[in-house]
């Protein structure tokens, strides 16, 4: 095939319109098509001859070379083509674009002719301008001295009359004039004036510009916006319009001429009407003049925007978004765990309170016999004393400091009644760990109150051995003394029928003096090696009514105490249970 330009075959529209039209091509006939281009530049050379010597040119160039498609643009390319196809290539289809602004007769219908019509859509171009500024009054239409097509100026001036009328605008015209009078005019211009550039190929003083170029350096000088009709003027200093897309309008055109390819000999596809518009805009220079997006016409591209994060990092976004969901997974996993962690926590408290409550209530049983011999002695000594205030009551002249002496005995023998009943209460009390200062001494005193005659019923020895100004110990009393009483109870019972059994409760500070040891000592046989490994574990005893929690519940108060039950020794000398406790925190000075 062979192209036949009447204009610079270097314009940017032009190598546009060819990149469009080869990519076509390639795909719809690869590798099968040979293209043949020749320039006319007839726009700069006017010379009345120069069509004849290109005739002349061109037999000598193509004389039986076989063509089977001819593209023409323009109507002087066109005669030329219609020329060689009578002289050299009869079976050619020619193919002309051909813009509704060109004069001249069109071609008369031929099967072997097919026309691809193209606007410039001067009106929509405007109609866009004037939705984007509403306010403005003015028109100035830029259009150089000589066009490269014939009759584009004539035709762009003429449509955008009927357009500035239809708006209420007022027009001007710069036509004609030199490059540099032209800048200087628009660089007078308001922002509110709309200017529509058509073409600058030549000036009013003869110089030949690229039009894309010549728009870029106006647009540097104007005060106000400048919209085109090409979309090569893109990045070139136009606002926007309704603008010709050169590339589509090459791949347009190379699918009409597959279809050529591919008809019989001299037969050309249907002439059509081109759809390669599109109306468009440049971001940068709406913020320039302050133009709004919103006012653009439905479906119009806005070119060169900032680009978002997501555009111009999106796998970096997807990647941190990923990294950031998996994050806040975790995180939602790691709390419920933790939430289902302190649950679980809370329950296991719970049902250790629970255990060692039952734990202390069957502890009470086993000290049933201690606790009535408790409370029988100072009952015992209170009847005994109502007796005696009784007898001196009956005498005429009684003993008043003798009654009263009495009634110090019964107040005290109370005294002792209620703190072992108030004893028992506490023990008997179900209540959450409370950790405060407790006084070892006394509690080990206490525990041995409680066991005496549980200890003096079985002829053990109980005895309470601590270091003088022994410290306070920070723990929860009650659970410390059920713990001691757990302990010395397992002591008691392992010495039962030994005539010689003793029992210790020792409290002393370690060698570091940074904890107290709590020993619960015994001389009897101590622990077989067989039951050592579970001697803790729950519900393991050896004892034939036992339940198995005892030592389980004492581990599990010196653990809640930061401590650890052991055995230090257990032999034919006896057993020691020890568990180190944290002394109580001094008292702030006053």
């Amino acid at each position: 095939m062979l192209f036949l330009e009447e204009d610079d075959a270097g314009r940017p529209g032009y190598l546009a319109m060819m990149s469009g039209f080869r990519q076509s091509m390639e795909k719809s006939l690869p590798g099968m098509v040979a293209v043949y281009s020749e320039n006319l530049d007839l726009a700069r050379f006017s010379n009345p001859d120069y069509p004849d010597q290109i005739s002349q040119w061109f037999r000598q160039k193509y004389q039986g070379k076989e063509i089977d498609v001819v593209i023409s643009f323009g109507i002087t390319s066109t005669e030329l083509a219609k020329q060689f196809r009578e002289e050299f290539w009869p079976s050619a289809r020619i193919l002309q674009i051909r813009g509704d602004m060109q004069e001249g007769p069109l071609p008369e219908a031929a099967p072997h002719l097919a026309l691809l019509e193209v606007t410039l859509d001067v009106a929509g171009t405007l109609d866009a301008a004037r939705a984007l500024m509403p306010k403005a009054a003015r028109l100035v239409v830029v259009v150089g001295a000589k066009s490269a097509y014939a009759g584009m100026n004539e035709f762009i001036l003429s449509e955008a009359s009927a357009a500035a009328e239809r708006h209420g605008l007022t027009m001007e015209t710069l036509a004609g004039l030199s490059f540099d009078e032209t800048r200087r005019r628009l660089s007078l211009l308001p922002r509110d004036v709309i200017v529509l550039y058509g073409s600058i190929s030549m000036d009013g003083e003869g110089r030949a510009f690229i039009p894309r170029d010549a728009l870029a350096d106006l647009s540097r000088s104007s005060g106000a916006p400048i919209f085109g009709l090409s979309e090569t003027f893109m990045d070139h200093g136009m606002t926007g319009g309704a603008v010709l897309r050169m590339e589509e309008l090459g791949r347009e055109f190379g699918g009409m001429t597959a279809e050529a390819l591919m008809a019989p000999d001299g037969k050309a596809p249907a002439s059509r009407q081109s759809r390669a518009y599109g109306t468009m805009f440049d971001w940068r220079e709406l913020q320039r003049f302050g133009l709004s997006q919103r006012m653009l016409p439905a479906g119009a591209e806005i070119r060169f925007a900032p680009q978002s994060i997501w555009e111009t990092h999106r796998n970096t976004v997807l990647a941190g978004s990923t990294l950031l969901v998996a994050q806040s997974g975790l995180i939602i996993a790691l709390i419920i765990q933790s939430r289902r962690r302190n649950m679980a926590e809370q329950k296991v408290l719970l049902q250790r309170d629970q255990i060692a409550h039952v734990g202390r209530v069957s502890a009470l049983g086993q000290l049933a016999a201690s606790i009535a011999h408790e409370l029988n002695q100072p009952l015992g000594a209170i009847l005994h004393n109502v007796g005696a205030a009784d007898r001196l009551l009956q005498k005429a002249d009684p003993d008043i400091t003798e009654l009263r002496a009495i009634i110090a005995d019964i107040r005290a023998d109370d005294s002792r009644a209620g703190t072992v009943i108030e004893r028992m209460r506490a023990l008997l009390t179900r209540h959450p760990m409370e950790f405060t200062a407790v006084d070892l001494k006394e509690l080990l005193h206490e525990a041995a109150d409680l066991l005496r005659y549980e200890a003096l019923r079985r002829s053990v020895e109980l005895k309470v051995a601590t270091a003088p100004d022994l410290a306070s110990v920070r723990g929860d009393r009650v659970h410390l003394l059920q713990m001691v009483i757990n302990l010395a109870l397992n002591s008691i019972d392992a010495l039962d029928g030994n005539p010689d059994g003793r029992v210790v409760m020792q409290a002393h500070p370690d060698a570091t003096g940074n904890r107290i040891i709590l020993r619960i000592r015994d001389n009897a046989q101590g622990i077989p090696k067989t039951i050592r490994a579970s001697l803790f574990e729950p519900f393991h005893t050896t004892k034939p009514a036992g339940m198995g929690m005892g030592l389980a519940i004492c581990q599990t108060i010196a653990e809640a105490h930061d401590g650890i039950l052991g055995v230090e020794s257990s032999g034919p000398e006896g057993t020691c249970f020890s568990c180190s406790l944290h002394p109580a925190p001094s008292p702030a000075p006053a």
